[in-house]
């Protein structure tokens, strides 16, 4: 049957008009009616989402231009462009649970590991860093 020899990977059905082979996002219908991977740069349901993601990768599995990627640390936006400034001084992630510090944006080809996501905390001209802490006194 139809179901049996085609729509591998797919969720088949059958009704009044015949046989029916819906893909899961992250793969389309090719020309063997089987459900295959998105050619690169392209996800979502039916493969119709262009990943044209800048700082980031392409989410082969997303279900709308919303998630179609995944951004890299420090950036945001449907397509990762927007640089998140942590240093912001309205938005200073530094001084959220202490006080005394400054924030310092960390050198692009720093390990981003010790860092918070592409900057740190370091504390004010004058003030110690307590040890095992946020606190500079």
């Amino acid at each position: 049957s139809f179901c049996v020899d085609y729509c591998q990977n797919g969720n088949c059905s059958y009704n009044d008009k015949g046989y029916t082979c819906s893909c899961p996002p992250g793969t389309s219908l090719n020309y063997a009616l089987n459900c295959a991977a998105c050619a690169n740069g392209l996800a979502g349901p039916n493969c119709s989402l262009v990943c044209n993601c800048e700082f980031g990768e392409c989410n082969i599995n997303a279900t709308s231009e919303a998630n179609k990627c995944t951004c890299s640390a420090g950036y945001t936006g449907s397509q990762c462009d927007q640089y998140i400034n942590y240093c912001d001084p309205v938005s200073n992630s530094c001084n959220v649970n202490a006080t005394n510090r400054v924030c310092k944006i960390a050198p692009t080809n720093t390990d981003v590991s010790s860092t918070r996501a592409g900057y740190s905390c370091i504390c004010q001209s004058g003030y110690q860093s307590v040890a095992n802490s946020d606190v500079c006194q």
